[in-house]
C-alpha cells in the first residue's frame, strides 16, 4: 500500500494546532508536486478516495535526523521552511510502499503519531 509519511514539529510552542496542521499540508503538497511524475506518486494520486497519509511528530533535532536519514538513503522528500520566520516546520516524503523496505519501516516506527 502506498503511503505518504509527513513529519511535523511538535516543539513549536508559538504555533497553535491548526498552524501546525497547515505546515504538514504545505510539505505534503510540495512533495506530491515535486515528485508528481514518479510512478508511486502517480499511483497514490490516481485513487484520491483511498490515499493514506501518516503524520508523525518530531522535535527540531529529530527532524534534522529525519532529513539526514532520508538524504543519506536517497528517499525523495521535501522540507517545508516557513517564511518569513525561516523555521523548518515539516518534512514530507513522496508516497512509498513499506512492504519490502525494512530499513525505512524500522526508522519510521521510531516516531509517534502526531496528536
Amino acid at each position: 500500500m502506498l503511503t505518504q509519511y509527513v513529519f511535523v514539529r511538535n516543539d513549536l510552542k508559538q504555533y497553535n494546532r491548526g498552524q501546525l496542521i497547515v505546515q504538514g499540508i504545505h510539505s505534503s503538497t510540495a512533495a506530491l508536486f515535486k515528485f508528481k511524475d514518479h510512478p508511486d506518486t502517480v499511483g497514490y494520486t490516481s485513487d484520491l478516495e483511498n490515499m493514506t497519509t501518516v503524520v508523525l511528530m518530531a522535535d527540531e533535532h529529530e527532524l534534522k535526523d529525519v532529513e539526514q536519514f532520508l538524504a543519506n538513503n536517497r528517499y525523495d522528500y521535501h522540507t517545508w521552511v516557513e517564511m518569513p520566520e525561516n523555521i523548518v516546520t515539516s518534512v514530507a516524503m513522496r508516497p512509498v510502499n513499506l512492504r519490502h523496505d525494512e530499513r525505512l519501516k524500522a526508522f519510521l516506527f521510531r516516531y509517534k503519531l502526531f496528536k
